[in-house]
């Protein structure tokens, strides 16, 4: 899903700007308008998911024939890289193939991944396991860090809200909305989410249904 208005242009311009220009300084101010734009989409994509929440639309899926495990890998590879100090350990099956939408369960798992590092102890490992479940297949995320209040826990996935203190950095762009998106994938997929807390580990879990995530 992406909003194509006047962004793009911006980005595309700087792309340009930074590819042809012999000058350091503007090189480096390219790069930061490229950036700029890239998380201003990312955040209007956001908040077209919430509006079509709010109007009882839902969030649109493709569903096709896929192997999860090389989906999840391939965007682990992805987090790894942009976020390096984050210690991401991915453990699969060999193969989990079924009818999914790849490209909104790479944004779900990644946006999990993104939360676990936000908000969890600086230099803890998050553990990613996708596994058999019940006949189906759950996406666990878990990271190391202090507990969360069971006040909140009921309160993550809700719209437009945030977790506590982050022992990193806290985006100040962030809306609030990446746990509601991962609810909204999930549901789409007519599966489920859940959180957990407890002995300093804090638990993120979607799970589809099995029709939808075992190959027919």
């Amino acid at each position: 899903m992406t909003c194509a208005i006047p962004w793009g242009a911006i980005v595309l311009t700087s792309e340009l700007i930074a590819r042809t220009t012999g000058e350091a300084t503007t090189a480096t101010a390219a790069q930061r308008l490229i950036r700029s734009g890239q998380r201003m989409r990312e955040l209007l994509d956001k908040l077209l998911v919430y509006n079509r929440a709010q109007m009882g639309l839902g969030f649109e899926i493709q569903k096709e024939d896929v192997d999860l495990v090389t989906a999840c890998r391939e965007e682990i590879e992805l987090l790894r890289a942009s976020t390096p100090e984050a210690r991401i350990q991915f453990h699969s099956p060999e193969s989990v193939r079924g009818q999914f939408d790849a490209v909104s369960i790479r944004q779900a798992l990644a946006n999990l991944v993104v939360n676990a590092h936000k908000y969890g102890q600086r230099g803890g490992e998050i553990r990613v396991v996708l596994r058999n479940d019940d006949g189906g297949v759950a996406l666990d995320v878990t990271n190391e860090g202090d507990p969360i209040a069971p006040e909140t826990l009921e309160l993550m996935f809700e719209p437009l809200r945030r977790g506590g203190v982050s022992s990193g950095d806290l985006e100040q762009a962030s809306l609030g909305l990446g746990l509601f998106i991962v609810s909204q994938i999930a549901q789409a997929h007519q599966g489920t989410i859940r959180a957990e807390s407890s002995g300093g580990q804090d638990d993120l879990s979607a799970a589809p249904a099995a029709r939808l995530m075992r190959a027919t």
